[in-house]
């Protein structure tokens, strides 16, 4: 990250499993793409990536035969040009079938990572055995822009003598600054990454995963991950 290029996007990224593929979360990784600040000379957001893979609830294992996962992110609508385009996760099997989809945003997994959303380039061509969901699971576009929450003028995130709360809610994003002049010189950099483990109580499938904020007011915070779980109350 630079001092212009500093920005954290602070998404929930889950999947709802309600199609054909049972799914739960095996990674996660960060990757930086434009948002539409970046039009106002603003900076590239760090964004929140997910890894999912098809997994069998009678056995308990995941499939690990070959394209049995797919990546999800979230992009903001305005940089996909104000119009309504999704994520379509796809399931590479072997190399080269042609996929032909208009409006929509489409990504590679890692097996052939090809990203194209600045010329919003709507079909690519990855080889034959090559198998798309077309049942799209989630829906990636705001309705409307980002809005920032303020770090600025702030105190050590550490030296809070009160609880940190949440503070963002969705559709936001926070920006690495330094700390305030009169408070700290100015010398230390906040908001703080929460370094403490985040786990469930007992063993369970997870669907998703996200970024946060949190802090106690006058001070500079932490940025958390958090984690979704899945539901089985409907199978109840």
């Amino acid at each position: 990250m630079t001092w212009e290029d500093r920005a954290v996007n602070l998404d929930d990224i889950q999947v709802d499993n309600t199609n054909q593929y049972q799914q739960v979360l095996t990674g996660v990784k960060f990757f930086a793409d434009q948002s539409p600040t970046r039009f106002n000379n603003e900076s590239i957001h760090l964004n929140l990536k997910i890894r999912m893979t098809d997994f069998n609830f009678e056995t308990g294992k995941l499939f690990v035969d070959h394209g049995a996962h797919a990546w999800y992110r979230k992009i903001d609508k305005e940089f996909l040009g104000h119009k309504s385009r999704s994520h379509i996760p796809m399931r590479t099997k072997s190399k080269n079938t042609s996929i032909s989809k208009t409006n929509h945003f489409v990504e590679f997994t890692p097996t052939g990572i090809f990203e194209d959303s600045q010329n919003k380039v709507p079909a690519h061509s990855v080889g034959d055995g090559c198998e798309w969901n077309s049942n799209i699971q989630m829906e990636i576009s705001f309705p409307h822009a980002r809005s920032k929450i303020s770090t600025e003028n702030l105190d050590i995130s550490t030296r809070a003598k009160s609880r940190n709360t949440m503070v963002s809610n969705g559709d936001q994003y926070v920006a690495f600054t330094h700390t305030d002049i009169a408070k700290d010189v100015g010398q230390t950099t906040i908001p703080f990454l929460d370094s403490q483990n985040v786990v469930t109580k007992v063993p369970t499938p997870l669907v998703g995963a996200g970024l946060y904020y949190k802090s106690s007011p006058g001070y500079g915070g932490f940025i958390g991950l958090k984690i979704i779980t899945y539901d089985f109350t409907k199978h109840l």
